[in-house]
């Protein structure tokens, strides 16, 4: 709806309009804005883990992982894509 609106108008002349543009704009906003968070969290989650294992195995400059909030997200974005419903897995080994 506001892909189209925007398409069809150059400036949205109802309060009206303007108004309901605005409060599904915030929804969605709020909505990626909480999904990212939950990619993070999870992304964070692994980055520890994985830089735990690393830091066991003797590699010091692991320990930096934990910290790395593009590696953190890149991870979560991972686990979050392969975890999507519908989504077919190799059945290969």
């Amino acid at each position: 709806m506001v892909d189209l609106t925007i398409r069809w108008v150059d400036k949205v002349r109802s309060g009206r309009m303007t108004e309901t543009l605005l409060r599904i704009l915030a929804k969605l906003a709020l909505a990626l804005e909480t999904g990212m968070g939950r990619v993070l969290g999870r992304g964070r989650e692994l980055a520890l883990r994985a830089s735990s294992l690393a830091v066991g195995w003797g590699n010091s400059q692991a320990y930096a992982w934990r910290y790395d909030e593009p590696y953190a997200l890149a991870l979560g974005l991972g686990r979050v894509t392969t975890a999507l419903p519908g989504r077919v897995r190799n059945q290969n080994p």
